[in-house]
């Protein structure tokens, strides 16, 4: 079994991309970019009444829970009951939601007077810039200017392209 790279970095408490190579190798991709808070959107509520009437899911999500604690133990609140008997499910800890809203609210980061934006506001003056076989691809916020940078390639080594 190929041990693969995590998404979430214990060190910046964030949520990354990983780059998965040819070669089987993976790159973590560390651009802190609006993918490191799409977690916050994976969150499933299952009433019982669903529940019953999804008998084979149940049944398995009953063996799941029984023979696979490993992954159940990834999920957050499997058997903590909400509204009711309602289970919320998760794929993040409180710890790690409550990270990566300090981070999507914070202005030096992702908020904007305009909304959320796409890639944090940290790399207005730390570019990301990942190398691979001599070419340099790199992702950046403008100084003062909306268009949110993308990571891009072009034959020559390093692109820049925007969106509005």
């Amino acid at each position: 079994m190929r041990v693969g790279v995590g998404l979430w970095d214990d060190q910046d408490q964030f949520f990354y991309d990983v780059l998965h190579l040819p070669d089987g190798s993976m790159q973590p991709l560390k651009v802190r970019s609006m993918v490191g808070l799409i977690p916050l959107f994976a969150v499933e509520t299952l009433e019982p009444e669903l529940l019953e009437r999804l008998p084979e899911f149940k049944q398995r999500l009953e063996w799941f829970l029984a023979y696979r604690p490993d992954l159940a133990a990834l999920v957050s609140h499997w058997n903590e009951a909400g509204r009711g008997h309602a289970v919320c499910c998760r794929c993040w800890r409180g710890q790690r939601m409550k990270r990566l809203l300090k981070r999507m609210l914070d202005e030096t980061e992702f908020l904007s007077p305009y909304g959320v934006r796409a890639l944090s506001r940290v790399h207005e003056d730390s570019p990301y810039v990942y190398r691979h076989n001599g070419m340099d691809l790199s992702g950046s916020l403008p100084a003062a200017n909306p268009i949110v940078d993308c990571l891009a390639v072009t034959p020559t080594g390093a692109g820049r392209s925007g969106f509005r």
